[in-house]
């Protein structure tokens, strides 16, 4: 059996530590699990919410799946999360939303109002704080929302009734927090500015007391501080910040425990709700006792550690990869620098999906860009190509296979039951392809592997472009010398090409031969059975004359039922033989009775010493003479 895990980004530790727990209880019940995120967010990716960075949940065929874990909260479109829960909703299979709570959907969360109803409380009757403001998360943002009602009913309890400036909102990243503080400390006056702030999360807590620090505030003497999550940074930061416990694994784990009982028609009891509590730190002026803050920074220290070695080792890797994608030109240097670098992210097996179309553009696709279309994004039904499968160190190949299946069964079945991370490779509205990591933790909380996918996205899109513009260049070649029906050469082509030849046999004195053929009755074909029949009539000639003139000879559509071709060193006698040879074939096609009506040519040639002063047009132009000769004694011989 098999699971969608539905997020848009884990780049928090609560993510991360929600997903180990849904994890290790898939483990257990040998399930496996598919995650889709997006990783939108900002610092290394840029812009806050990227066009296209949806689109593996748009390639999601939710028929496939025995049950669903919908992280909304951490995808920042309403609608996106209406659309995703509807289509899972239409499945019928056990489905659970994180902290969100979705109509049809089973739920787990945390206790948001606990931790934060104490700190506040402790800044109302410890501290004798009465300006309490708030930094909240994003808007759409389930625990935020959580985490200021209980602040707003805890002042309420209190008698403090907050001014509406008194909130602001951030988006959990550091600069927010400093950028809502700074716009307090620069319009406010003195005896308006807060005497302490709750922070939603210990990043934006952080932020604050850096600002704080630049406009000479001290904390906790001027300002009391507190964050949520309990992160590492919290510990770290300077005074250490208060703040609340934040179980991911432990929700992760009752996650995946009530999907199960679901999916397995189990009716054991999991607690839905995960109980939080306030951590009190320095930030507040509160004096924790130095074994326990030395125990803290000693396990933040030997974490940082183990792996500032690693980090260094990525950075390194990917300014590597980013380099080597500049130079590459070719995709095979594109999949060589892959092969480089994927080996630094501890996963298993990774690969890259794409369309065929989309390494390998056709003339359709082509032929879209010529007219200003934009190339529709990656359809399910879409034939995909296996671009990369790096497994244990080695690449692999694997055949072609439909978007629909999301991972081809080969490799299904080579890897054996784990887990799937899926990332989308997109650029702007796009979609061109996605990747999967197998079994690789780094691959969901690493921010490390989200810009390694984001630089191979741009390298991709790069190499890609050139391809599109390869091709449209060839395209236009062909299109500026060949005829389109028939794929012999139009004037221009004839033109460029059998000067080239004439050249030629003029400076080694040789012969120039020049035949002129055309169609007998085309206007009655295309009168009596339609213009079709008429374009099957001219190919079928065109396909005749490519069988017979086929090495240095160069053959033209001259006009809508002529064709001219033109060689050197042909003399009389193979002349006659060749045009001998086009009545013959012209006769076995009426013989084989393929068309309903009769193929008919009338051909004229002409051979010359290219020494003369004859050119091309006067060799063409005695040839068409010759030709209409046999045409008229065809007629007379009728007549």
């Amino acid at each position: 059996m098999k699971i969608a895990v539905i997020i848009s980004e884990a780049r928090y530790s609560i993510q991360s530590r929600v997903i180990e727990g849904i994890l290790d209880e898939a483990r257990k019940e040998k399930v496996d699990v598919y995650i889709f995120t997006c990783n939108s967010s900002t610092g290394f990716l840029g812009s806050r919410k990227k066009r296209g960075s949806d689109g593996d949940f748009m390639l999601l065929n939710y028929a496939d799946y025995d049950g669903f874990i919908l992280y909304g909260d951490t995808i920042p479109d309403r609608q996106m999360i209406d659309k995703i829960a509807e289509e899972i909703r239409q499945t019928g299979v056990p489905a659970l939303s994180v902290k969100d709570r979705i109509y049809g959907m089973l739920w787990a969360g945390i206790d948001n109002t606990a931790g934060i109803r104490d700190i506040v409380k402790h800044m109302i009757t410890v501290k004798k704080k009465r300006r309490i403001f708030f930094i909240a998360g994003p808007k759409y943002n389930v625990d935020s929302n959580e985490r200021l009602n209980a602040y707003l009913e805890t002042l309420e309890e209190f008698g403090i009734t907050p001014e509406d400036d008194w909130i602001g909102y951030g988006d959990y990243h550091p600069h927010s927090g400093r950028e809502i503080f700074r716009n307090w400390y620069r319009t406010k006056k003195q005896y308006e500015l807060p005497d302490a702030i709750v922070c939603a999360n210990d990043e934006m807590a952080v932020g604050v007391c850096k600002e704080a620090a630049l406009v000479g505030l001290k904390v906790p003497r001027d300002l009391a501080i507190s964050g949520f999550d309990n992160r590492l940074i919290s510990v770290l930061s300077e005074p250490s910040i208060t703040t609340v416990t934040l179980p991911g694994y432990d929700l992760g784990v009752a996650c995946a425990k009530k999907l199960f009982n679901a999916m397995f028609n189990r009716t054991d009891d999991v607690l839905d709700t995960i109980a939080t509590h306030a951590i009190f730190r320095r930030s507040t002026d509160y004096d924790i006792g130095s074994d326990d803050f030395d125990k803290a920074v000693n396990d933040v220290k030997d974490y940082y550690m183990n792996g500032q070695n690693h980090i260094s080792n990525l950075l390194d890797g990917l300014r590597a990869m980013e380099t080597g994608f500049a130079d590459a030109s070719s995709w095979d240097d594109f999949y060589k620098i892959i092969e480089d670098t994927i080996g630094l992210f501890e996963t298993e097996s990774f690969y890259i999906f794409t369309p065929v179309s989309e390494i390998n553009p056709d003339d359709n696709y082509v032929l879209s860009l010529l007219r200003g279309e934009t190339p529709s994004s990656l359809k399910r039904d879409a034939e995909m190509s296996v671009e990369i499968a790096w497994e244990n160190g080695e690449l692999k190949k694997y055949p072609p296979f439909r978007a629909h299946e999301l991972i081809p069964k080969e490799i299904l079945e080579k890897n054996g039951h784990g887990y799937y991370v899926v990332f989308p490779l997109f650029h702007q509205k796009q979609i061109f392809g996605y990747c999967a990591a197998c079994n690789s933790a780094l691959a969901y909380e690493s921010e490390w592997f989200a810009l390694f996918i984001q630089i191979i996205s741009s390298a991709m899109e790069n190499l890609r472009r050139k391809a599109q513009l390869s091709h449209m260049v060839d395209t236009l070649n062909h299109l500026w010398i060949y005829d389109k029906l028939t794929g012999v050469y139009n004037r221009a082509g004839f033109a460029e090409n059998a000067d080239k030849i004439l050249h030629n046999a003029k400076l080694s004195g040789r012969n120039v031969f020049v035949l002129f053929a055309d169609l007998d009755m085309l206007k009655y074909v295309n009168d009596t059975y339609g213009h079709d029949a008429g374009d099957s009539f001219i190919s079928e000639i065109a396909g005749i004359l490519k069988k017979i003139f086929y090495k240095d000879e160069i053959i033209m559509r001259y006009g809508g039922d002529e064709f001219v071709v033109i060689s050197s060193g042909i003399d009389e006698d193979t002349a006659k033989k060749l045009t001998q040879e086009i009545y013959v074939m012209v006769e076995n096609v009426n013989s084989s009775a393929k068309y309903a009506f009769p193929l008919s040519i009338s051909i004229g040639h002409t051979i010359k010493k290219a020494s003369s002063n004859k050119e091309l047009e006067d060799l063409i132009e005695e040839a068409d003479k010759l030709m209409y000769e046999v045409k008229l004694a065809k007629k007379s011989t009728r007549s």
